[in-house]
């Protein structure tokens, strides 16, 4: 079964993290290898420069690496916005993934902007398997979850991730 892995320029040495010939081996293995930047930020908060930076840098470096063009990525934390994906596009990335739930893939200029759903390890067999067969109930569920997430996030600041903890698990098991 093919996977696809998005990988940020971490030091090999940072626990936790693939080392070089860990991302050789996986992508040998038939997996997608895409880049989810190089320092991991809040895509969003960053100017024109500086978002360019990270992509272009990170696509480079996993270039380099598995010895072909990487032109796919994942926006870390999910958050992006238009100005993220056309700076993702101007560095080469064609397919861009957000951990926003849509269903339909939308473009701005050439770049596909792709919605994904993150399995957990608490994301139950059934829901698993709902998503991946696209099933609009349990998406729509998930998008409201996504929704109820940001608007939290965004009232209650460093604070939602306690929130998080406590209560979102619970609901997204529910679905």
């Amino acid at each position: 079964m093919e996977s696809s892995l998005f990988y940020n320029d971490r030091p090999n040495w940072e626990k936790g993290f693939l080392n070089r010939n860990q991302i050789r081996m996986i992508r040998k293995s038939g997996h997608m290898i895409g880049s989810h930047s190089c320092s991991h930020p809040d895509m969003t908060s960053l100017g024109r420069k500086f978002i360019y930076s990270e992509w272009r840098t990170s696509i480079q470096i996993l270039s380099e690496i598995i010895n072909e063009p990487v032109n796919t990525a994942a926006v870390p934390n999910g958050k992006y916005n238009r100005l993220v994906a056309k700076v993702a596009e101007e560095a080469g990335i064609c397919f861009l993934f957000t951990s926003y739930p849509y269903l339909k893939v939308k473009y701005v200029g050439k770049c596909a902007v792709i919605g994904r759903y993150g399995v957990k390890d608490s994301s139950s067999l059934n829901t698993i398997l709902k998503l991946a067969r696209g099933d609009k109930r349990t998406w729509t569920l998930q998008k409201i979850i996504w929704d109820l997430k940001k608007l939290i996030q965004k009232l209650f600041g460093n604070q939602y991730i306690l929130i998080r903890k406590f209560y979102f698990k619970k609901l997204a098991d529910m679905v």
